[in-house]
């Protein structure tokens, strides 16, 4: 009887010699087991034949005249065994003091010890490893160890268990494909299900304890095991079918590379670690490791996110943890930041939102020879036959002078009756993008340029999108031209609205400083450009003329413009790569654009506010056009408030600072939607407008392009046509609309001005700062302003009621400011008043933002 009880790797034992199982390669285990190509298999299934035929010889059947089947020697080996089989239902076993396995969270199992009931329905199990106390359900208990049991749960017992684990552990890694693959085929012919016992006496030699139990059950739950058997419902087990293990097998096999793979790739990234090595990370570059190290970097990335985001998670996720884990390093967020940092494929200062997001990717290697096959070799111009020659125009271009996509220019002319016809040049970046060619494409996955204090993502590479899709100087340009002559009230005349395809020629490149200049005839520095063209003076005298106007008619159509006293003044944030500087950036706020308070009269000279202007007006002229030719587009709307009272209106009213008062109004606004028909926009007092303006940044202008040259075009061959055929149907449009991410990469550049408005605060702890309050945000937090910087960010002070009103001036001081977790605390003093009021400090954490912005025009 004893032979009956001796494990299946000493039946495979005879005086012939014995079996030597080879190592675990996945060519090995990719063979078809049904096959008689395999000499090493058949050899053991020989040596199978003989050792049941010596234990026929010593155990006959009594079945007269047959030899006995695995299934007769199965059962005898049971009857006789010392350790019984587990019971139908795990949960009949459990008790006080059990050892149990239990399965903790994505699938892992876990020894304890039960150390008491909880409910009807769950256990109280001490963790072997960490000593904690968990409440595990009944149907997450596993298993039950048998032959042994413990009593109260001691560190010192605790300890003896969890090297038990790990003894156990390894007896389940130990059992070799070749003994389990045999253990399978005796299971198979016998038919019937069996219990881990069973198995241990078939691939264990000293079934009886309970290591080898436990080991058994291991490796039945590891992927090998899984290849060849599935548990049943009574908690037993059974083999698989012969057609289901050879499709797992080769599964198994591929995750068998792939882990080799991994712990090369792993070893590849600790040996550059170790030496102090950084790498070039090139998204379309091959490497040996290819689709592991992808996986694995973009895994990392996702863990690595977590830093100020706990919620985040990626599909990636656990290439990324299972490679920190093969570093020896926790998988914490933390710890996958250092790598990156450390392998140099992130800095101290990585914006972790915009890897969230999927934002700011480098450009692929099939779109960067797009752009230079375009570049090398332009295509016909496809819209010759409706473009229209302007070049008898003076075209004036306002940018800063960083600026390097130019998508927009301005000229105006006289009409026949002696009015002025204003025109808005816009680039025809179209002209060289075609609806789904790799460059549109791109543009609409990326949907925006995208610009962050640290850096500039540009829609389009910048090989075509600063050279022939911008405004340059360098020879004739394409362009959309919007024509538009206005009412002497500002409003758009009546069938005064012209929109063409043109050729142009940018006849003067102006800086802000020298349009400005130049209206009020001062002289401009050298090197700035010259202001003493006549025709440039006249020109844009002419068009500075028409600003005001506009603006006033559109403060008459809209309450909310209406109400603005002076625009708050907005910053700048920098953050500029320089080795010099703390953590290799240098980081600047300073005030954007030219003036933080400006009169109706100032705002005729100044530039911002012209060309603010005359973009609102061809977005006003675009969305007429369209509607009127019955053009599909996107318009771009903004409810009115209706929850305004007359006493908070004459609350805003009476607001003394301009500052506070424009603040308060902007708080009124409501957030920006687009729709398939005119929708009133509250904040631009218009009854119709598209973004039309910026086609090298933005793809929903470019899609509006698309659009009416289509229209344009259908028009030309067929007249006036009532459905051109267009590249956008409404339906697409829609999904445009519901798919639209300007609100996430809104987010992204707030986020990234924030973060580096914080580092730019921690950086000057020993400065104080004078800081204007501009309303309320909740119960307890207030807007302030830093006019000096043009800075503006919501804090919470523990004031009093009524001890801090808007426009109240406040001495900050910055005790510490934290960029990553967004946290800042302040050293806030009231300064003197008249009325004497006491000191308020205050220490609390940066409240989220509760307002929106409005419009970009802004």
């Amino acid at each position: 009887m004893f032979l009956l009880m001796v494990s299946f790797s000493r039946l495979l034992s005879d005086t012939d010699g014995f079996i030597a199982h080879p190592p675990l390669h996945h060519h090995a285990i990719g063979r078809d087991h049904s096959s008689d190509s395999s000499a090493h298999l058949n050899h053991q299934q020989r040596q199978l034949v003989l050792c049941r035929g010596r234990l026929a010889r010593r155990r006959p059947s009594r079945q007269l005249g047959r030899r006995p089947t695995s299934a007769v020697l199965l059962s005898a080996a049971r009857k006789a065994a010392s350790v019984s089989s587990e019971s139908v239902r795990v949960s009949d076993d459990v008790g006080v003091g059990a050892v149990v396995d239990y399965e903790r969270g994505g699938g892992e199992g876990m020894l304890g010890v039960v150390a008491a009931t909880d409910g009807k329905k769950s256990w109280k199990v001490v963790d072997a490893l960490t000593g904690r106390t968990l409440s595990v359900p009944h149907k997450h208990i596993r298993y039950v160890v048998p032959g042994i049991s413990m009593g109260a749960a001691s560190d010192g017992r605790l300890n003896e268990l969890a090297a038990f684990m790990e003894r156990a552990r390894s007896r389940g890694c130990d059992a070799d494909l070749p003994t389990v693959e045999l253990a399978w085929e005796m299971l198979r012919e016998e038919g019937d299900s069996f219990t881990v016992s069973d198995f241990a006496r078939l691939v264990h030699d000293d079934a009886s304890t309970a290591e080898a139990a436990y080991g058994a059950f291991l490796t039945l739950h590891s992927d090998m095991g899984k290849v060849f058997f599935r548990p049943t419902r009574d908690g037993h087990f059974e083999a698989r079918d012969p057609s289901v293990v050879d499709v797992a097998r080769e599964a198994f096999a591929r995750r068998q590379h792939e882990q080799q793979e991994a712990r090369q790739f792993a070893q590849w990234v600790a040996d550059k670690l170790a030496g102090g090595e950084r790498i070039d990370f090139d998204p379309d570059a091959t490497s040996p490791f290819d689709a592991v190290d992808r996986d694995a970097w973009r895994g990392l990335v996702g863990v690595a996110c977590r830093l100020d985001d706990k919620t985040y998670t990626t599909q990636h996720d656990k290439q990324g943890e299972e490679l920190l884990s093969l570093l020896g390093r926790p998988s914490t967020a933390a710890e996958a930041f250092d790598v990156l940092v450390r392998l140099g494929v992130f800095h101290k200062h990585e914006n972790l939102m915009k890897h969230r997001l999927q934002l700011g990717e480098p450009f692929s290697r099939s779109v960067l020879d797009a752009a230079a096959s375009l570049v090398a070799d332009p295509p016909a111009d496809p819209d010759a036959a409706i473009r229209r020659d302007l070049t008898h125009l003076r075209v004036y271009t306002i940018d800063e002078p960083s600026t390097v996509e130019v998508d927009d220019g301005i000229s105006i002319e006289p009409t026949d009756d002696g009015r002025d016809r204003l025109w808005i040049h816009i680039a025809d970046v179209s002209r060289w993008t075609h609806r789904g060619g790799v460059l549109d494409a791109e543009a609409a996955r990326r949907q925006s340029t995208l610009y962050l204090p640290e850096a500039t993502y540009p829609m389009f590479p910048m090989s075509v999108a600063a050279t022939l899709m911008s405004l340059t100087q360098d020879g004739p340009r394409y362009a959309m031209s919007v024509g538009v002559v206005l009412n002497d009230d500002g409003s758009i005349a009546a069938d005064e609205v012209t929109l063409t395809p043109s050729r142009i020629l940018v006849t003067h490149k102006a800086t802000p400083q020298m349009v400005a200049h130049t209206l009020s005839n001062d002289s401009v520095a050298d090197g700035e450009g010259s202001c003493h063209d006549e025709e440039m003076r006249k020109d844009l005298s002419r068009l500075a003329d028409w600003a005001p106007r506009r603006r006033q008619w559109r403060r008459q159509q809209g309450i909310l413009e209406q109400l603005r006293a002076a625009e708050v003044p907005s910053c700048k944030v920098r953050a500029k790569k320089d080795q010099s500087e703390p953590d290799g950036y240098f980081v600047d706020v300073k005030l954007d654009g030219w003036a933080d308070s400006m009169t109706d009269g100032e705002r005729a000279t100044d530039p911002q506010v012209l060309v603010s202007e005359m973009m609102v007006l061809a977005g006003e002229a675009v969305a007429r056009f369209c509607h009127a030719h019955k053009i599909p587009v996107p318009y771009r709307g903004q409810d009115a408030p209706t929850r305004i009272t007359g006493d908070e209106l004459a609350a805003i009213m009476a607001l003394s600072h301009p500052y506070c008062r424009s603040y308060a109004v902007r708080k009124l606004y409501s957030p920006a939607v687009l729709q398939l028909v005119p929708y009133r926009h509250a904040g631009l007092g218009l009854e119709a407008y598209v973004q039309f303006t910026s086609p090298i940044r933005r793809y929903n202008d470019l899609l509006i392009h698309y659009q009416i040259k289509a229209a344009l075009h259908a028009r030309r061959a067929d007249g006036a046509s009532a459905s051109p055929s267009l590249p956008f149907t409404a339906e697409a449009l829609r999904d445009t609309i519901a798919n639209d991410s300007t609100a996430a990469i809104n987010r992204l550049q707030r986020s990234s001005e924030r973060y580096w408005t914080y580092e730019y605060l921690r950086r000057r702890k020993t400065q104080r700062m004078e800081a204007l309050v501009l309303g309320r945000v909740g119960r307890m937090g207030y807007r302030l302003l830093f006019p000096s910087v043009g800075l503006e960010l919501t804090y919470d002070l523990p004031s009093r009621e009524g001890d801090i009103q808007p426009g109240d001036t406040l001495d900050v001081g910055i005790v510490s400011a934290d960029p990553r977790q967004g946290t800042l605390v302040l050293d806030v003093r009231q300064m003197a008043t008249d009325d004497g009021c006491d000191n308020v400090t205050g220490d609390t954490e940066e409240l989220a933002d509760e307002y929106s912005d409005g419009e970009d025009e802004y």
